[in-house]
């Protein structure tokens, strides 16, 4: 049987979609076929169907892609708003006031925590930093050992320039600065009205504090009167050197082991007091803090505090073979005098259980300085430009931060110092401060070592020229201490900040206060490091240590290359701290060439 076949016309394969119509053997007119207007109906409907369908997913898509990056809405608010109520601010300053604010909280908590109890007496400023490193004093054996590992590195000394660190806290200077550039520190332009606004500063810094806060204490920076009348100079107290009775403590001074003396940096250099033929230097250093100038690539000036409650101390300390002691104990750092190892050990105690903490006095500023690598050469490059192309501050260069919060705080906590006192007699803010100091001969080598770009100063921007003038060249180190004692009797003690006079430093950190300090002799390092549980043998540096120092000439450098004019003229320079040891009743190198006042 064959298969009906099918009615509908053949169409070719080629034929399209319209053309089937018009080959058909019936040849119908589509408007007059049934279902027609059905088919059509259906086609538009498939076709309207289709882009629904389509415009639901691109909308859907869209959504998606906002929901997965609400960041996106967000951040579009954020600048319509801002360019509404805000007038414009530079990225970097928007962030470097974040960073300031959040450090500012840290170091008021710390504060807060700090002020409570004779086990919180410090304050942190948190600058802490920041930021000088570690330097080489020496210590027990000559060596050089500095403060400073941690402080920026953290400790405050002078490694700071060395490693990038700020380089670890210019970068944060620099944007500070970059804010503070007109001198109220507190006008903008709006990117819509181009007008002036006044922005209130939310923290003081070093150019606005004083009209952010009218009782901030500026009063340390005026001079020293040269003369007072005479009749105060009849009954004017030097201070009392006595100890207190019934205490057997290191740090009670004065007594017949001869451990430290007290030393009243603000009554040593008073119109009647022994040192007040130096005041003149004490009046520089003042002007030089005042214009920013002090000591500029050099450490931070830091006070390092701890307080040690036996029953909350370690057990089974390494070092301690007799028990704690209970201390409420600060230090000012006097450079080249052993700094390092103690600073260390202000650090170390408080993981074995005490509360302490570290203050910033003075943050000096950084002088510009050549790239020395790729990553500073971007950096440089990126930071070389602001907005409207104008010049901006070297991202290795930044002011000195005078008269700021952690200055401040610092102040705050000094007026706690007292001397050492019976356990039951200590106040809430109650602390002992003490110092250490060196010959003045002998610290004078160390300072050479270290400020002829030792592990921490290579960045201090006088080494190479040091070197260049009074290390190549020379065959001896007898050559090159001559050298050096003319260099710094010419260009002065401001040549480095390790050439300071150590009365003028204690002075400085002290912040010219009228309190008491136990002054330690360089000899007792070792005695001070048990007291804070550490190894009394520690030496952060050596600079007797082959290779520390640049040169061996300065390696070998020592107190035997001094020949009797080379001392007298060591003397004439260092003749305040000889008098100043003289004052304390300790013996020194210059006491065979100089004639001391008397009281």
């Amino acid at each position: 049987m064959q298969r009906r076949k099918n009615n509908l016309p053949e169409v070719s394969p080629n034929a399209t979609a319209s053309n089937n119509m018009d080959t058909s053997s019936n040849n119908l007119n589509p408007t007059t076929q049934p279902g027609t207007r059905a088919r059509r109906s259906g086609t538009y409907f498939l076709l309207l169907l289709v882009i629904v369908i389509v415009a639901s997913y691109t909308s859907l898509t869209a959504t998606t892609l906002e929901n997965s990056n609400p960041r996106m809405k967000a951040d579009e608010m954020e600048k319509i708003q801002q360019s509404i109520d805000q007038p414009f601010m530079p990225t970097s300053t928007r962030t470097s006031d974040n960073n300031n604010n959040n450090n500012n909280n840290k170091s008021e908590d710390r504060s807060e925590n700090g002020n409570g109890s004779a086990d919180e007496a410090g304050d942190d400023d948190g600058d802490d930093e920041e930021s000088g490193d570690e330097e080489g004093d020496d210590e027990s054996n000559g060596d050089d050992e500095e403060s400073g590992d941690e402080e920026g590195d953290d400790e405050g000394d002078d490694e700071d320039d060395d490693d990038d660190e700020g380089d670890n806290k210019s970068e944060n200077e620099v944007v500070k600065e970059d804010k503070s550039k007109d001198k109220d520190n507190s006008v903008a332009e709006s990117p819509q009205t181009q007008q002036p606004i006044k922005i209130p500063p939310k923290e003081p810094t070093e150019n606005n504090s004083k009209s952010a806060d009218e009782d901030v204490d500026r009063s340390s920076g005026e001079p020293i009167p040269l003369t007072v009348p005479e009749e105060e100079c009849v009954s004017f107290d030097h201070g009392d050197t006595s100890p207190t009775q019934n205490v057997t403590s290191i740090f009670n001074c004065g007594t017949v082991y001869k451990n430290c003396e007290w030393y009243f940096p603000g009554k040593f250099f008073h119109p009647c007091g022994i040192g007040k033929e130096f005041i003149p230097k004490i009046n520089e250093m003042k002007e030089l803090y005042n214009s920013k100038s002090l000591w500029l690539n050099g450490p931070p000036i830091v006070i390092p505090w701890a307080s040690i409650d036996p029953p909350k101390m370690r057990k089974n300390a390494q070092f301690i073979s007799t028990g704690w002691n209970k201390h409420n104990i600060s230090m000012t750092h006097v450079h080249k005098t052993g700094g390092t190892s103690l600073v260390m050990a202000f650090s170390n105690v408080q993981g074995m259980g005490a509360r302490g903490t570290r203050l910033t006095v003075y943050m000096p500023g950084k002088l510009p300085r050549a790239p020395t690598n790729a990553k500073q050469l971007k950096q440089k490059a990126a930071m070389s430009r602001d907005r409207d192309g104008g010049a901006k501050r070297s991202p290795y260069q930044s002011k000195s931060n005078i008269y700021g919060p952690g200055f401040q705080r610092a102040s705050k906590f000094l007026d706690g110092a007292v001397k050492y006192r019976k356990r039951d007699e200590w106040g809430p803010t109650d602390h002992t401060l003490l110092a250490v100091v060196r010959d003045p001969a002998d610290r004078f080598i160390s300072a050479i070592g270290q400020a002829t770009g030792a592990f921490g100063s290579s960045g201090n921007g006088v080494a190479k020229d040091l070197v260049t003038e009074c290390v190549d060249g020379k065959e001896t180190s007898k050559e090159s201490l001559r050298c050096f004692i003319d260099l710094v009797k010419t260009n002065s003690t401001w040549t480095e900040v390790h050439f300071t006079p150590m009365a003028m430093e204690i002075s400085f950190a002290t912040i010219y206060k009228d309190i008491p300090v136990a002054v330690f002799p360089f000899q007792m390092v070792p005695s001070l490091m048990l007291e804070l549980g550490s190894n009394p043998n520690m030496k952060k540096k050596d600079g007797h240590q082959k290779g520390y120092r640049k040169s061996d000439i300065l390696t070998n450098m020592s107190m035997d290359d001094y020949d009797d004019d080379m001392m007298k003229s060591l003397c004439e320079i260092y003749k305040m701290d000889a008098v100043f040891f003289h004052h304390l009743g300790m013996e020194n190198s210059c006491d065979p060439h100089l004639d001391y006042p008397t009281i």
